[in-house]
């Protein structure tokens, strides 16, 4: 499931952008996660289903596992690990505790594989083992969440212009030139290179609107 987000890692891409990793390592564990699912109930689709009136709680189940939370959680944690493996500290900060977000974000990411294995070796109701995994997915989710939040405070940025203005393209407004609308407080890295690039070399003007009544 990490070997797409590893592997373009160790090609050391030359710009490294903690959201960049993200959407390499969420896309590479959807991927992965659809695969398994298709190979899981490869079968099916020549066999069909083994029982002829499956009960419909199973059904719920199975899809609740298997179409939500192993998904959400897979892209969850793809996502964690990308963002980790693109992580790097401006260069003033480079000395400040060495892949200290780095090894917070790979140790969530153990616990909640290993609370996914636990889930899945326990004998448990199938409703039961249903509300764990969303458990489990919600936990995942705030987990990147967090993680997310600590490596864009953290990450190294585009040099900062606050005296400069720029048009923030998700709330429309023209806003200081940092790292983080002041107005809807979307980073500024969420939005291409190309896109921040274009908006900084052809930036807002303020037009005088007022006319002389003299």
């Amino acid at each position: 499931m990490l070997a797409p987000v590893i592997v373009v890692r160790l090609l050391r891409p030359r710009n490294r952008e903690s959201l960049d990793g993200f959407v390499i390592g969420a896309l590479g564990a959807l991927t992965f996660t659809a695969a398994a699912t298709f190979s899981r109930f490869a079968p099916q689709f020549a066999a069909g289903m083994v029982s002829r009136d499956p009960p419909m709680a199973g059904l719920m189940v199975a899809a609740g596992i298997r179409g939500v939370a192993a998904s959400l959680t897979a892209a969850a944690v793809g996502g964690l690990i990308g963002a980790a493996l693109w992580f790097h500290r401006p260069p003033n900060e480079a000395h400040r505790h060495p892949g200290y977000v780095r090894m917070i974000l790979a140790m969530a990411v153990l616990a909640i594989y290993a609370g996914l294995g636990l889930a899945d070796v326990a004998r448990l109701p199938k409703l039961v083992h249903l509300a764990l995994y969303l458990v489990i997915t919600v936990v995942a989710l705030i987990t990147l969440r967090l993680g997310l939040q600590v490596a864009l405070l953290h990450d190294a940025q585009d040099e900062i212009l606050s005296d400069e203005p720029m048009l923030c393209p998700h709330c429309n407004h023209v806003v200081p030139d940092m790292a983080f609308c002041t107005c809807c407080g979307v980073a500024t890295q969420a939005s291409s290179r190309s896109s921040r690039a274009t908006r900084r070399s052809a930036r807002p003007v303020r037009i005088d609107t007022t006319t002389d009544d003299s």
